[in-house]
């Protein structure tokens, strides 16, 4: 009934270990981010433990009205929405619903990488040296990459970041950019144990989400 039964006990408790580090490691990363919209009153937490279609009707409840102008919580214009979640919290099908449903541009910063790349912009052009030289991608460049997609699309929005701004460091370096603030963050909060369940059934194995580096150390452990 489950893909896990095609893996040893040994094998599992590596997998769920793996999985537990990759939440404790979105838990950190967005800590700082949810902090500062927090006190500001702009971030909004979703619960995605629960079946999906919950999920989504939730998200688009609390961002009902997203493209008019002055949308509370902040009346700015463009309207920036960043949507969070861990892998398995449904984040993509949440974002995929809302952009559908009101009318919303999505933007997704690995997309914008590969298309850049692909089409041979600069930052591209940039990113793909950088990466060929093992180097990480600096927080700036990713700003670059959004900012340069919002131009694209005229600058109007509404605009649905998924994943995007992940850090404190970076929602600043991205409101400084485009002269603009994120209006509110949806957090998408889901347990370990359904997280690990839902990466389990997609693709046949909850190792399909791990890079072989990530693997290797797993099994080590």
């Amino acid at each position: 009934g489950s893909a896990w039964d095609f893996f040893s006990s040994a094998e599992r408790g590596a997998a769920e270990a793996a999985l537990a580090a990759k939440q404790r490691a979105f838990a950190g990363s967005v800590a700082g981010v949810s902090g500062t919209l927090s006190s500001v009153g702009r971030l909004r937490v979703v619960d995605a433990s629960g079946p999906e279609e919950a999920t989504v009707s939730s998200a688009l409840a609390l961002l009902a009205g997203v493209g008019t102008t002055g949308w509370a919580p902040v009346a700015v214009r463009p309207t920036v929405v960043a949507v969070l979640g861990a892998p398995g919290s449904g984040r993509s099908t949440v974002v995929s619903r809302v952009c559908s449903e009101l009318s919303c541009v999505c933007l997704e910063p690995e997309a914008l990488l590969a298309e850049a790349v692909s089409s041979g912009h600069a930052l591209g052009e940039a990113a793909s040296a950088m990466l060929k030289a093992g180097k990480v991608l600096p927080s700036s460049m990713w700003v670059d990459l959004v900012a340069a997609a919002m131009e694209a699309e005229g600058g109007v929005g509404p605009f649905v970041l998924e994943g995007f701004p992940s850090d404190g460091s970076t929602l600043e370096q991205l409101e400084e950019k485009v002269g603009s603030s994120v209006s509110v963050v949806l957090r998408l909060d889901c347990d370990a144990e359904t997280l690990g369940s839902r990466l389990a059934e997609r693709e046949g194995s909850a190792w399909d989400f791990f890079s072989s580096a990530e693997r290797g150390a797993a099994e080590a452990a």
